[in-house]
């Protein structure tokens, strides 16, 4: 046990740890926080030390010291298109911090979120955007939850400000993308990290694998086929990358991940943040009325309709 460690929880089972970190996470973390006296405690997940803690002042450590390494332990998370070799999930070399320094996959995630970047994608997301409620909207759609339809937004807006349009505007591309990506999001396995051996018996250790070459089988002919000219330049991310004279193997795992983890955060609260914004008529008021002065102050023809 690391020195300075918080106190261990009692709420937990011989060998596996404290299992109820899954079965029943909030039960748990509450009854492990009243237990402490400190409002921190250690807990076990298999053969993995955890530390809980609780404050302003501790998560102000989590997001803002230098010293914690926020990459180490994706791995244990079980879910995405992780690379899987044998029983155990590994992070690809675009995630390494050489010398404390950036990575290179947050050194391209922040080359994409460029305000300049961002400029040149703006005209495709938000004519995707509109399109998308336009259709939601029509009699027959048959919408009852905005969830799934700001989900699959959040998605394809994602892949095209992080990778290329190709992945979404090529009908193939983009049923390969509607197809995996849900699959990944619903077969996380994170018990397997209680249970290490039992990957090969898991049916979500097989889907993320599966989903994994999935994504893979999509990517790869993009990025050759650019690479090798049979594909016209297009000012997008893809070609930055090959520009910068970044390799295949790096570019096809940076897509690979950044398709997923920006998809994934945002497809879990676009939806949530939508439905609880019809709920709140003041909220919605005052929104309306933001966009209403910003669509005045810098709209040359007054007379065109709010949604132009």
């Amino acid at each position: 046990m690391p020195k300075g460690a918080p106190t261990f929880t009692k709420i937990k089972y011989p060998f596996i740890g404290s299992w109820q970190f899954f079965a029943r996470r909030v039960p748990f973390w509450r009854a492990a926080l009243a237990e402490s006296k400190t409002g921190s405690f250690s807990f076990w997940l298999g053969k993995n030390l955890v530390v809980g803690v609780s404050g302003e002042a501790a998560r102000k450590t989590i997001l803002e010291h230098k010293a914690m390494d926020h990459l180490k332990a994706i791995y244990l998370v079980g879910l995405g298109p992780d690379g899987i070799d044998g029983i155990k999930s590994h992070l690809h070399a675009i995630w390494d911090t050489p010398g404390g320094n950036k990575s290179y996959a947050q050194k391209k995630t922040l080359g994409c979120q460029k305000t300049t970047e961002l400029m040149k994608r703006i005209p495709g997301l938000t004519t995707e955007t509109r399109k998308t409620f336009e259709e939601a909207g029509k009699p027959g759609a048959n919408y009852v939850s905005p969830v799934f339809l700001c989900a699959e937004l959040t998605w394809t807006h994602s892949t095209r400000v992080f990778t290329t349009d190709e992945l979404v505007d090529d009908p193939d591309n983009r049923a390969m993308l509607l197809k995996y990506m849900p699959m990944l999001l619903f077969c996380p396995s994170p018990h397997l990290i209680c249970f290490p051996w039992a990957s090969y018996l898991s049916p979500s250790y097989w889907v993320r694998k599966y989903g994994r070459r999935g994504f893979r089988r999509m990517i790869t002919p993009v990025v050759e086929n650019r690479m090798s000219g049979k594909t016209k330049r297009t000012d997008d991310p893809l070609q930055t990358f090959i520009d910068n004279g970044d390799s295949a193997d790096y570019i096809i795992n940076f897509m690979i991940s950044m398709i997923f983890v920006a998809g994934a955060n945002g497809s879990g609260v676009a939806g949530s943040m939508l439905y609880c914004i019809a709920h709140h008529l003041d909220i919605q008021e005052r929104i309306f009325e933001e966009i209403k002065a910003i669509a005045n102050a810098n709209c040359a023809d007054k007379s065109a309709p709010l949604v132009d």
